[in-house]
């Protein structure tokens, strides 16, 4: 009885994420948000010195 609650718990879990993500991928403003959101962290912030920065332009 506990393993099914667990699985209904995954499963919701499952539906909620695959419903935000539609409706991010289908709001383009709020899209264009978390592009924005995502170039200002991570490798992108360096200031375009260093491995990181060149890394993308060598493929």
């Amino acid at each position: 009885m506990g393993s099914q609650s667990l699985l209904m718990q995954l499963v919701r879990m499952a539906l909620v994420l695959v419903l935000v993500l539609i409706v991010v991928n289908r709001c383009d403003p709020l899209l264009e948000a978390f592009a924005s959101q995502a170039m200002g962290s991570g490798c992108h912030s360096t200031g375009g010195s260093g491995h990181h920065a060149n890394h993308h332009h060598n493929h």
